[in-house]
């Protein structure tokens, strides 16, 4: 016997992955064995069947060789026969009694799973690969170092009986339900990782089925925007509720799966309770990918290993686009989401789509939804919307056909076509109400026949407006279902607690839970499933109502149109407080003998209670405020928690505590007045999960006074922003400032502390909601806060570091370019608080030197360039390689170099950037960027020496990062614009007509990887218009001219007055429109404009001048204005003063000189 790794958790064991997998049994009589295994398809049955009598092994399964499955065993079961003869209910875990034992054996396994193969394969290399030393089953089943199979379960079971065994299972007649994890000593740590990913509910099996042909035209034009490469990155197809959206989302699935296009698909609504948050359903995601493309794996291990405690966005980028990038796929792949609006982090998800799908040829989105976007203001131009129409009459009339033939008619009189066209118009092209009325008149109701039924069903049209026509059949069907009025309050009870129970629950445990008879419960479990759109996978679990009833059902329920004139009605809210209340009587009592009991021995509903009771209350009770608690104080819930006393109270958090696995030790002694305090620490132990806010609402509850408790709260609550934005950040601002005012009215010393929190809830608040005077408030707050924290103090460091952020967060929204001063003067301060030694110094300096490089680009101030240099040199020397700070400092200093190379000259720099790039040898994660950095240096010097060396170099550095951002890297977007410049500089030395081909071909490659709304697409489009303009210039081709033109003005629209990038794009276009007398003096009032933002001393000022020069000349040439060419030869004069000697365009400069000079020298 041994003991569980980790009591309390539910039926885990360790695992591995293996190709051809075997699993052998032995048994000295007749039985029925069923192994089913995790296949990246689903579950599988791999062998049902008796066992013959003897004692020889009996090989049950061979698991597939041609990619790795992840095997894992759970419950084995005893037949009905010996539970009962040892009065065991069935379906337990088995008592250790008589000879069972299972060896699992791999054939084949995987290269990269050899760690974990179990010691009875002897492996053997075989041309690289690995295969088992010939033997017998017998023998290796039986060989001294097998591996058995090690059971580790605890209360997941039915009845709560929990049973540990090892080793050798021994047990009466058995079977053996499911294979969910296979247990070896030599652990895999790559399938232990795997492990924690999250899975999606099996919910296979359980939907309705789809209607050959119904949505055939939806069906194609998916499949033709999936082909389409010039397509939007996101498909958002949206209608109201009841179209089949979640049919049509699974005919989907199947079809981009047999076209090779799907990489995953989720439903929203099929998410585990304990797997909501956006970073859990990324994980999902990732899973699901992994199981349908064993090649993903490693990248999905890659990400499970660096994405711990990393920002969402970086979860998204690892686990979804590197995941998929991995995989090398030629065309993109589709992650398709069904119920995106029932998931409360949809806002999340729709955010981060645009930055996602920046490598267009990698990862595309499906979304499937009731809501238009656009109407939430998550709509953008990335995203294509296609309203789901109703079926046709005909397409529903052909639904209720097909689904009549099921339906067991009075004496087979099915309905006439009238009055199957009179359902089919009633239903509205609502294929829910089709299917309910379906699921009536399939059903063996007491009181009417199925022919009666359909007669209410097409009475009902003239009772009911058309709006109200589900609804209505809602209304009927309840009353059809539950006649009486006893049997209809009971109903209530029953729906109004599945809609807001948390987990499955055994039918037993749910009816004592709830207080309704068993039998009852049963009768009324059985009635619904005419209404349930899905069936549930376990018959003898009660679920909760979102996972078997339509949407639909469910707001209908909770609606106002339910409220008046029917006895179903339910109130989350009430719902929330009744078994918040039932759960509080029944939560498992501290027994004096076992003060420090574990979850071992509880019960499904003993286990219910201590995860869920918190949540109930936080939902069923009224909130309170420090200035208001009397509504609460007046509940029951207040007085039976009161009455529970504080040693009660601690065991319920030591339960949960022991169920999460959490080892964080709570105090031993609370005082009475502390139980808020003892709910608070439960809560903080509990870390970031699902539990943590509802234990600290509780515990705000039960101390409305303690400034602490809010603190905690609000802290929480901010953590959770970006898992639901909106309602996160306005409870987190809200409990901050109940901190403040409790400190306030109390005259407390941590004022500063409660400033410091509103001031920073106040500006997570602002990020999501853009209210500028949420921002505002923050920074007033924060400059109180400076005031009472003078030099000297150790808040005043963190107190600056979160100034400058929120004042520069502001300054993005509403002034991205200028009023940078105030900015780097708090983050001076910030770093002179942060001496040598000082553990935050590293990330002050690269804060600084960030803020300064960014100055520099639009002040083009040499000593500020200096100064951010020196600040990341700074870094690097206190963040030494295997830092978090040492890679991105590389490359940002790198950068900063190849700029001041580019203003200077200075070789010493560009010997630095090839420094950096020694620094990252070939397989480092940043060789690409130093690569590039050291590229974009040598490009610099031969701007001004015109060394054709350094230009070759520079373009085969660029190739080389290239293939290191293989298609759906994050950045291959900009390295294929990077080498298409490389590209259009030689051209202009040699004229290669192959440079410049190559150079318009990648510039089209990096467009289509910035879609419509991504912020860097005005560059791009601005790139490959100046290309395309140089082939004309060379060519003369007018289609080049023209497209030129045209990509140009798209560039310039992106980039109106005050971005950053408006000193570049008008001024292509306007070198464009140069060549068409038509628009010259759009082209001259252009080419002034972009001249005018080029600071005075700018390194490439004089190359604005140039191009304004040749512009000038142009309009003189049309218009014969002497003053024009006055003008024109004065600004050439300038830009050939500043033109470094051996710059690679002074030729281009000399002639337009001698142009300029004709007309002057002429008679």
């Amino acid at each position: 016997m041994s003991s569980p790794t980790a009591p309390g958790h539910t039926a885990r064991w360790s695992g591995g992955v293996f190709c051809g997998l075997r699993l052998y049994t032995r048994r000295g009589q007749s039985s029925t064995v069923r192994a089913l295994s995790e296949f990246h398809s689903g579950a599988a049955t791999l062998h049902t069947g008796p066992i013959p009598d003897g004692s020889e092994d009996v090989e049950l399964a061979v698991l597939p060789e041609d990619k790795p499955t992840y095997v894992q065993v759970s419950t084995l079961q005893a037949s009905m026969e010996e539970a009962a003869a040892q009065e065991l209910p069935p379906f337990v875990p088995l008592p250790p009694e008589a000879p069972l034992s299972i060896a699992l054996v791999p054939s084949h396994p995987s290269p990269q799973c050899v760690e974990g193969t179990p010691a009875c394969a002897s492996l053997q290399p075989d041309g690289g690969k690995f295969k088992p030393q010939t033997r017998s089953p017998h023998d290796a089943a039986m060989e001294k170092e097998r591996q058995s199979v090690h059971h580790f379960d605890s209360s997941t079971h039915h009845y709560g009986d929990f049973y540990s065994t090892s080793n050798t299972i021994h047990g009466p007649v058995t079977n053996v339900k499911h294979i969910e994890n296979a247990y070896f000593p030599t652990r895999n740590q790559d399938a232990l990782l795997w492990d924690t990913l999250p899975r999606q509910r099996d919910l296979s099996g359980q939907h309705c089925e789809y209607l050959d042909g119904s949505r055939e035209d939806t069906a194609q034009y998916v499949l033709r925007w999936a082909k389409d490469p010039t397509g939007a990155a996101t498909l958002f197809i949206y209608g109201p509720a009841g179209l089949g959206k979640s049919t049509l989302a699974r005919h989907l699935t199947h079809r981009l799966r047999v076209d090779g296009r799907l990489a995953a698909s989720v439903s929203l609504s099929g998410i585990p309770t304990d797997a909501r948050g956006p970073a859990s359903v990324v994980k999902l995601i990732a899973r699901e990918i992994g199981e349908r493309y064993s090649d993903a794996i490693p990248a999905i291990l890659e990400a499970i290993r660096l994405c711990k405690d990393a920002p969402l966005e970086e979860h998204f980028e690892r686990f979804l686009r590197d995941a998929v990038s991995s995989l090398k796929c030629p065309y993109p792949l589709i992650i398709l989401f069904d119920a995106v609006d029932e998931w409360q982090s949809f806002g999340t998800l729709i955010k981060a789509l645009p930055g996602l799908s920046s490598s267009a040829s990698a990862l595309r989105f499906i979304l499937l939804g009731r809501l238009d976007p656009r109407a939430r203001g998550f709509a953008d131009a990335s995203m294509h919307l296609y309203p789901l129409p109703p079926v046709s009459k005909h397409t529903m009339q052909c639904y209720f056909n097909h689904q009549f033939n099921d339906v067991r008619w009075i004496n087979g009189q099915r309905p006439s076509p009238s009055q199957t066209t009179q359902l089919a118009e009633l239903a509205n092209g609502l294929f829910i109400w089709a299917s309910i009325v379906c699921s009536l008149l399939k059903k063996r109701l007491s009181a009417t026949t199925p022919n009666q039924t359909l007669e209410a069903i097409l009475h009902s049209r003239r009772r009911l407006g058309e709006n109200e026509s589900l609804a209505g059949l809602y209304h009927q069907a309840l009353l059809w279902l539950f006649p009486d009025s006893d049997d209809q309050e009971l109903a209530q009870k029953y729906l109004g607690a599945t809609l807001v129970l948390q987990q499955p629950l055994p039918l037993a445990a749910f009816s004592s839970l709830i207080d309704l008879p068993a039998h009852v419960a049963e009768e009324i479990q059985g009635a619904l499933t005419a209404l349930q759109i899905r069936r549930p996978a376990d018959e003898h679990l009660v679920h909760p109502s979102v996972d078997l009833f339509h949407l639909s059902l469910l707001e209908y329920l909770q609606s106002k149109s339910a409220s008046h004139g029917t006895p179903f009605s339910v109130s989350a809210f009430d719902a929330h407080s009744q078994l918040a209340e039932l759960c509080l009587r029944k939560l498992p009592q501290c027994p004096p003998e076992s003060p420090n009991l574990t979850c071992i021995r509880l019960s499904p509903q003993e286990e219910y209670i201590v995860k869920y009771l918190a949540t109930h209350i936080q939902h069923g009770t009224p909130s309170v405020s420090p200035a208001s608690s009397m509504e609460w104080e007046q509940t029951r819930h207040r007085d039976i928690l009161q009455g529970l006393g504080v040693t009660q109270l601690r065991h319920w958090g030591g339960l949960l505590l022991d169920l999460v696995g959490s080892g964080y030790p709570l105090k031993e002694n609370y005082a009475d007045k502390e139980i808020g305090s003892l709910m608070c620490d439960v809560g903080a132990a509990l870390g970031v999960g699902l539990f943590r806010i509802p234990w600290m609402e509780v515990a705000v509850r039960l101390q409305p006074h303690n400034p602490n408790i809010w603190y905690e709260l609000g802290w929480a609550y901010c953590i959770r922003i970006g898992i639901d934005d909106s309602d996160a950040a306005e409870k987190a601002v809200l409990s901050h400032g109940n901190m403040l005012d409790i400190v306030k009215e109390s005259g407390g010393s941590d004022r500063g502390e409660a400033l410091l929190s509103l001031a920073t809830s106040l500006h997570r608040r602002f990020t999501v909601t853009g209210n500028t005077e949420d921002v505002d408030r923050s920074i007033s707050m924060h400059q109180e806060l400076l005031g009472m924290h003078h030099h000297g103090h150790g808040m005043r460091g963190t107190i600056l570091s979160s100034l400058a952020n929120t004042v520069e967060s502001r300054l993005k929204m509403v002034d991205p370019i200028n009023n940078m001063d105030e900015v780097i003067s708090i983050k001076r301060e910030a770093l002179y608080l942060c001496p040598s030694g000082h553990e935050n110094r590293p990330s002050a300096l690269r804060s600084l030197a960030s803020s300064l490089e960014s100055r520099f680009k639009t002040t083009a101030c040499s000593t500020e360039l200096d100064e951010a240099i020196s600040l990341y040199r700074e870094v690097l020397e206190l963040s030494p390689p295997g830092h978090s700070y040492h890679a991105p400092a590389l490359q940002y200093l790198a950068f900063s170099l190849e700029s001041r190379f580019e203003t200077t000259a200075c070789i010493a720099d560009l010997d630095e950037v090839r420094e950096t790039l020694e620094l990252s040898p070939p397989g480092h994660a940043e060789r690409s960027s130093a690569l590039q950095g050291l590229a974009f240096s040598l490009t610099s010097r031969f701007e001004t020496t015109a060394c054709t060396a350094d230009l070759d170099e520079a373009i085969g550095l660029n190739r080389e990062a290239l293939e290191l951002r293989p298609p759906g890297h994050k950045n291959r977007a900009l390295a294929l614009q990077c080498l298409a410049l490389f590209l259009s500089y030689r051209f202009e030395t040699t004229a290669s007509t192959a440079d410049i081909d190559e150079s318009i071909s990648l510039g089209r490659e990096a467009l289509e990887l910035y879609p419509t709304g991504h912020v860097r697409r005005g560059g791009s489009l601005n790139d490959l218009a100046s290309h395309l303009l140089q082939r004309y210039e060379a060519q003369g081709d007018r289609h080049d001219l023209e497209e030129s033109i045209s990509l140009g003005r798209e560039s310039v629209a992106l980039t109106p007055a005050g971005h950053l990038d408006r000193r570049y794009a008008p001024g292509t276009l306007a070198l464009a429109l140069r060549f068409r007398p038509e628009d010259l003096d759009e082209s001259l009032c252009l080419r002034r404009e972009v001249t005018s933002l080029m600071p005075p001393t700018h390194s490439r000022r004089w190359e604005w001048l140039m191009y304004l020069a040749f512009v000038l000349h142009c309009h003189y040439e049309h218009s014969g204005v002497v003053e024009e060419l006055d003008e024109a030869i004065s600004v050439c004069e300038e830009a050939s003063s500043l033109c470094p000697p051996e710059h690679y365009l002074r030729p281009k400069l000399r002639n337009l000189q001698a142009k300029l000079a004709a007309p002057r020298s002429s008679p």
